[in-house]
Protein backbone atom coordinates (compact mmCIF):
# COMPACT_ATOMS: atom_id res chain seq x y z
CA UNK A 1 0.00 0.00 0.00
CA UNK A 2 2.80 2.49 0.20
CA UNK A 3 1.14 5.45 0.76
CA UNK A 4 1.75 8.58 2.56
CA UNK A 5 1.16 8.87 6.39
CA UNK A 6 -1.90 10.92 5.96
CA UNK A 7 -3.02 8.39 3.26
CA UNK A 8 -2.41 4.98 5.48
CA UNK A 9 -4.17 7.30 8.61
CA UNK A 10 -7.06 7.98 6.73
CA UNK A 11 -7.30 4.00 5.22
CA UNK A 12 -7.26 2.99 8.39
CA UNK A 13 -10.33 5.50 9.93
CA UNK A 14 -12.64 4.87 7.53
CA UNK A 15 -11.66 1.14 8.05
CA UNK A 16 -12.30 1.05 11.56
CA UNK A 17 -15.59 2.58 10.72
CA UNK A 18 -16.62 0.19 8.09
CA UNK A 19 -15.24 -3.02 10.64
CA UNK A 20 -17.58 -0.76 13.49
CA UNK A 21 -20.54 -0.73 11.22
CA UNK A 22 -20.50 -4.22 9.94
CA UNK A 23 -20.60 -5.30 13.52
CA UNK A 24 -23.54 -2.58 14.49
CA UNK A 25 -21.33 -0.91 16.90
CA UNK A 26 -23.32 2.54 17.03
CA UNK A 27 -20.81 4.43 19.12
CA UNK A 28 -17.23 3.98 20.66
CA UNK A 29 -16.55 4.88 24.27
CA UNK A 30 -15.46 3.81 27.24
CA UNK A 31 -12.20 4.17 29.11
CA UNK A 32 -9.97 5.95 26.40
CA UNK A 33 -6.76 4.15 28.40
CA UNK A 34 -8.25 0.84 28.07
CA UNK A 35 -9.68 1.24 24.59
CA UNK A 36 -6.43 2.29 23.52
CA UNK A 37 -4.85 -1.27 25.35
CA UNK A 38 -7.50 -3.39 23.44
CA UNK A 39 -6.58 -1.90 20.04
CA UNK A 40 -2.61 -2.37 20.42
CA UNK A 41 -3.54 -5.60 21.35
CA UNK A 42 -5.94 -6.36 18.63
CA UNK A 43 -3.42 -4.63 16.12
CA UNK A 44 -0.61 -7.17 17.16
CA UNK A 45 -2.69 -9.67 16.03
CA UNK A 46 -4.21 -8.30 13.01
CA UNK A 47 -2.11 -9.93 9.32
CA UNK A 48 -2.54 -6.37 7.75
CA UNK A 49 -0.84 -3.82 9.86
CA UNK A 50 2.50 -3.83 7.92
CA UNK A 51 0.32 -1.91 5.13
CA UNK A 52 0.38 0.68 7.74
CA UNK A 53 3.75 1.70 8.76
CA UNK A 54 3.77 5.20 9.18
CA UNK A 55 0.58 4.73 12.04
CA UNK A 56 2.02 4.65 15.54
CA UNK A 57 -0.09 2.58 17.82
CA UNK A 58 1.93 2.06 21.06
CA UNK A 59 2.21 3.32 24.70
CA UNK A 60 4.69 6.26 23.79
CA UNK A 61 2.68 8.10 21.10
CA UNK A 62 -0.71 6.23 20.13
CA UNK A 63 -2.38 7.96 16.26
CA UNK A 64 -6.01 5.94 17.22
CA UNK A 65 -7.83 8.89 18.38
CA UNK A 66 -6.57 11.27 16.58
CA UNK A 67 -7.51 9.31 13.29
CA UNK A 68 -10.78 8.63 14.56
CA UNK A 69 -11.29 12.68 15.43
CA UNK A 70 -9.47 14.00 11.87
CA UNK A 71 -12.28 11.50 9.60
CA UNK A 72 -14.67 13.73 10.27
CA UNK A 73 -13.58 16.85 8.57
CA UNK A 74 -12.86 14.13 5.34
CA UNK A 75 -16.17 13.19 5.25
CA UNK A 76 -17.12 14.63 2.04
CA UNK A 77 -15.65 12.37 -0.21
CA UNK A 78 -15.44 9.36 1.67
CA UNK A 79 -17.56 6.41 2.04
CA UNK A 80 -17.33 6.14 5.79
CA UNK A 81 -15.82 8.34 9.04
CA UNK A 82 -15.67 8.97 12.46
CA UNK A 83 -18.60 11.72 13.75
CA UNK A 84 -18.04 13.12 17.03
CA UNK A 85 -15.30 13.73 19.34
CA UNK A 86 -16.39 11.56 22.40
CA UNK A 87 -18.36 9.32 21.77
CA UNK A 88 -17.33 8.52 18.46
CA UNK A 89 -20.15 7.42 15.80
CA UNK A 90 -19.19 5.66 13.00
CA UNK A 91 -21.27 6.76 9.85
CA UNK A 92 -21.67 5.61 6.31
CA UNK A 93 -22.24 8.25 3.83
CA UNK A 94 -22.76 6.28 0.44
CA UNK A 95 -25.06 3.38 0.19
CA UNK A 96 -22.69 1.15 -1.04
CA UNK A 97 -21.83 -2.67 0.85
CA UNK A 98 -19.15 -3.44 2.72
CA UNK A 99 -17.27 -5.09 -0.13
CA UNK A 100 -17.12 -2.11 -2.44
CA UNK A 101 -16.38 0.13 0.73
CA UNK A 102 -13.45 -2.32 1.33
CA UNK A 103 -12.27 -2.60 -1.98
CA UNK A 104 -12.86 1.77 -2.27
CA UNK A 105 -10.06 1.93 0.51
CA UNK A 106 -7.99 -0.83 -0.28
CA UNK A 107 -7.60 -3.65 -2.95
CA UNK A 108 -6.07 -5.87 -0.52
CA UNK A 109 -7.73 -5.69 2.89
CA UNK A 110 -11.48 -7.45 2.58
CA UNK A 111 -14.39 -6.00 4.67
CA UNK A 112 -13.89 -8.94 7.00
CA UNK A 113 -10.84 -7.97 7.79
CA UNK A 114 -11.88 -4.95 9.10
CA UNK A 115 -14.58 -6.12 11.05
CA UNK A 116 -12.43 -8.86 12.24
CA UNK A 117 -10.20 -5.90 13.87
CA UNK A 118 -12.72 -3.99 15.65
CA UNK A 119 -14.25 -6.64 16.93
CA UNK A 120 -10.84 -7.57 18.64
CA UNK A 121 -10.87 -4.25 19.38
CA UNK A 122 -14.15 -3.41 21.31
CA UNK A 123 -14.61 -7.50 22.50
CA UNK A 124 -11.71 -8.14 23.58
CA UNK A 125 -11.55 -11.80 25.03
CA UNK A 126 -12.56 -12.19 29.02
CA UNK A 127 -9.01 -13.02 30.13
CA UNK A 128 -6.95 -9.99 28.62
Amino acid sequence: MAQTKARQQTVLGEGLALGALILGCQKVHGNRMALEFDFRRAWRAWPYTHLFPAVKVGPAQDDLFGIMQDSAGRRSTRPTYWEGAWPFTPVMRFDWTADEIAEHLSEEIPADAWRELVEAWLQPPEDS
